[in-house]
């Protein structure tokens, strides 16, 4: 795995921050029992999971 600099580290950080602030914003203006919506919702949890693993991995690999 290639390392990864400190801008690469912010944008990958600012990116995380702002898919959970518009998923925030999803949750809290859209319909909660809309199958649609509930599935954009459990993808982007899934996404974001996956994109800290990587990052956690991405620690360990120091």
């Amino acid at each position: 795995m290639r390392s990864i600099n400190s801008a690469e580290k912010s944008l990958s950080s600012q990116a995380l921050r702002t898919m959970v602030y518009e998923l925030g914003q999803k949750i809290e203006t859209g319909d909660h029992r809309d199958p649609k919506m509930i599935t954009a919702v459990a993808e982007a949890v899934g996404i974001m999971a996956l994109l800290w693993f990587t990052s956690e991995l991405q620690k360990c690999d120091r």
